[in-house]
């Protein structure tokens, strides 16, 4: 399946709710939950359509990435004093940021690519680095742009073995019945 053209086509067909769209105001506080504060600088992995702006005050320090180009175009429409990039999981250059956000990306993204998106989390940290990465727990319900449902413990361990240096889980179960979790994350090397 080539997941990048199925995204292209859904944020086509679903605009920019299907780009990750949503209410940034109720995601930075689930990010504030996990240390995040105005201010800070912030690598938003999986952007979408940088939706999580909505919420954030001072916006001088963000980077936005993202695999799809269409969800960058909507982004660079909503936010174009805000910096953007289309990337390739595992190639991401990026100098160190205070905040790392990562909403729902591991959900959708190939399993043959989450090792080097962690990766590329990882070299986005430096030692006074905190983050959040939000994960769906459970079945697909044959939703084909949910590529992989993850076992929390398996999914908080393979952070570990990558040298994310502490993850504290908080789960909050979704209106339309998937459980949202999410892994607060620091840099303790």
């Amino acid at each position: 399946m080539d997941y990048i053209k199925a995204y292209e086509d859904h944020y086509r067909n679903n605009g920019r709710l299907g780009a990750g769209g949503g209410d940034g105001k109720t995601k930075v506080t689930r990010w504030k939950k996990a240390g995040f504060v105005d201010g800070m600088s912030i690598l938003d992995y999986g952007c979408g359509c940088g939706a999580i702006l909505e919420g954030i005050e001072d916006k001088s320090q963000y980077l936005g990435v993202d695999i799809v180009s269409q969800a960058i175009e909507y982004a660079r429409l909503d936010y174009p004093e805000c910096t953007f990039k289309v990337f390739t999981p595992g190639t991401l250059k990026t100098p160190k940021k205070q905040f790392i956000g990562a909403g729902s990306v591991f959900t959708h993204t190939a399993r043959d690519l989450v090792e080097q998106s962690i990766k590329d989390i990882k070299q986005a940290m430096n030692k006074d680095s905190l983050g959040i990465i939000d994960i769906l727990e459970g079945d697909s319900n044959n939703n084909t742009i949910h590529l992989a449902y993850w076992n929390l413990q398996e999914f908080a361990e393979l952070l570990l073995s990558h040298g994310i240096g502490s993850v504290q889980i908080d789960k909050v179960k979704h209106p339309n019945g998937f459980t949202h979790t999410y892994l607060a994350i620091a840099y303790d090397h």
